[in-house]
């Protein structure tokens, strides 16, 4: 009987076109020291104040060179922060918080979402610091480059692959900065590096001076899920309690991002 609905299963999917991510398949991905933890959580989290840590939670794709090579360079007069996340999404789960299908759910899809920045204003998230609810980005939009900085609608057309956005976020913590995004493409994964063009400001004051904080984002599809793994990369200006801050703003926006990434599809 079970062999029976096992290939009734099997039936189903294939007709379907839809298969489910193998253990072989995500264990070729994720770092072998943290597999156990990820598949039974489906969440990892590593978080440094080392000047010279090295990313272990990239996934072992086409990019993990560039993203291991894209990474904030260090002033010892500074405080050095970084923070990894690798999450298991499944693709199910993304279906009941969106309008999506499963069909829908491809890199392509992938590439649109990380370009339809707009979406992001009234995010919610859990501000660790202030322990409550609060409005993340009180706005966010494309504009046309980093000098003229007018605003244009999201522009999330076309191959994804070798393309830079600038955007504005006014950001509750850090304030109203410009961003530079770039993406590559690849198969089933895409690449996303954002780096802060002007300084960020922590209780009035600018912590973070212009590209001294990099976010790499990698996504892979994988069948039935999407492995997606975001990192934060930043040197900042030492301040009092300056470990504590950082780390709950920055691992709050990353959780955050995670989020808005299921909803936004």
């Amino acid at each position: 009987m079970l062999k029976k609905k096992i290939a009734f299963l099997l039936l189903i999917n294939t007709f379907l076109g839809f298969t489910f991510a193998t253990e072989a398949d995500l264990k070729a991905l994720v770092n072998p020291e943290y597999y156990d933890e990820f598949i039974k959580t489906g969440f990892v989290e590593l978080i440094n104040t080392s000047m010279d840590y090295e990313f272990k939670l990239v996934p072992q794709s086409v990019f993990k060179d560039v993203c291991i090579k894209n990474r904030v360079a260090k002033n010892e007069k500074n405080f050095a922060f970084t923070a990894e996340d690798l999450y298991l999404i499944k693709k199910q789960d993304i279906v009941k918080k969106s309008n999506a299908t499963l069909e829908d759910l491809d890199i392509e899809a992938v590439s649109k979402v990380f370009r339809k920045v707009s979406t992001m204003k009234g995010l919610q998230y859990f501000s660790k610091n202030r322990k409550k609810y609060d409005i993340l980005y009180k706005d966010v939009y494309m504009v046309d480059n980093a000098k003229d900085r007018n605003k244009i609608p999201d522009n999330y057309e076309g191959d994804i692959d070798n393309k830079t956005y600038y955007l504005i976020q006014d950001d509750v913590t850090f304030g109203t900065a410009l961003y530079e995004q770039y993406f590559m493409k690849s198969g089933n994964e895409v690449y996303g590096r954002f780096t802060n063009f002007d300084p960020m400001g922590i209780a009035f004051v600018k912590a973070v001076q212009p590209k001294d904080m990099i976010i790499n984002v990698v996504v892979v599809d994988v069948k039935d899920s999407f492995v997606f793994y975001i990192s934060i990369d930043t040197d900042c200006a030492k301040m009092i309690n300056i470990r504590k801050t950082l780390e709950n703003c920055l691992t709050s926006r990353m959780e955050a991002l995670k989020k808005w990434f299921e909803s936004s599809f």
